[in-house]
């Protein structure tokens, strides 16, 4: 009886660190790197069956990216059928909010900050169910904290500091025309794990099969305040770099700049084998 409970626990240990690895098991990368008023957030196109390790090649078209609007960008990585819903989960909520707000579909209707709660809200709904197992990346542009001098009555000259008060105003609703202009932009970079877990920088970040890797190349390679045409050739440096290291990356690469002009997109060669 004791030796057939023990088995039975391993077992059970066994299938919990199985299911708890389904997400590297789908392969994919997403690295995310911020610069002066820019951003650039590359991953690759290999498309893997968990239900042979990952490591079978079904196809090279996966898309890892969803849209939000030209200034915001959504990359996610892990098990193929989870990213498809999660990604269709979004659009539609952020279509909803766009339909509440009574704006156009290209309007820039949430900002990066809004983004990542709701992304994390969604993740952590799921925890009681079953988990999706996405590492999403929230990418995008906002406006750099404002000092505001306020003069008293007196004379007195009072400056603070009213980036809170900037952020809480633009929470829901960003203005495109303050958008414009690319020396009134910082990165905003964040990533999360499977249940919600955010984690907000301005430098780079990165999920996926060999985040280790890349990580280590952004390291090694990102230096503050990087323009536009350098800062998606680093990215695409580092994601090439790492690609090679990782037997579940690959099958095509694309680096997508925002920048305060919209989102441009590069393709990388890369190869498949």
């Amino acid at each position: 009886m004791g030796r057939a409970s023990f088995l039975l626990g391993i077992l059970a240990a066994t299938a919990g660190f199985a299911q708890a690895d389904q997400g590297p098991a789908g392969g994919g990368a997403v690295l995310a790197m911020g610069g002066a008023g820019c951003v650039a957030l590359a991953c690759d196109r290999r498309t893997s069956s968990a239900l042979m390790g990952g490591q079978p090649l079904v196809g090279s078209t996966a898309r890892r990216v969803l849209r939000v609007h030209s200034k915001l960008l959504l990359g996610l990585s892990g098990l193929d059928g989870d990213v498809r819903t999660f990604a269709e989960d979004m659009a539609a909520s952020l279509r909803l909010l766009r339909l509440e707000a009574g704006e156009a579909q290209s309007s820039p209707s949430i900002s990066a900050p809004a983004l990542s709660r709701l992304v994390s809200t969604k993740l952590y709904a799921e925890r009681s169910r079953s988990p999706l197992y996405v590492e999403p990346i929230i990418a995008g542009l906002v406006l750099k904290p404002q000092k505001r001098v306020k003069v008293s009555p007196a004379g007195e000259r009072d400056s603070s500091n009213d980036g809170e008060a900037a952020a809480s105003e633009s929470f829901m609703k960003i203005e495109a025309s303050n958008l414009s202009s690319g020396s009134n932009l910082a990165p905003f970079l964040c990533s999360q794990d499977s249940l919600g877990a955010p984690m907000v920088t301005q430098d780079f970040v990165a999920s996926g099969t060999c985040s280790a890797s890349l990580i280590g190349l952004c390291e090694a390679l990102w230096r503050p305040g990087l323009p536009p045409d350098e800062l998606w050739q680093v990215a695409a440096r580092c994601l090439l770099g790492a690609l090679e290291r990782d037997c579940l990356s690959g099958a095509g690469a694309v680096v997508h700049l925002i920048t305060a002009d919209g989102v441009t997109s590069y393709e990388l060669p890369c190869p498949s084998d």
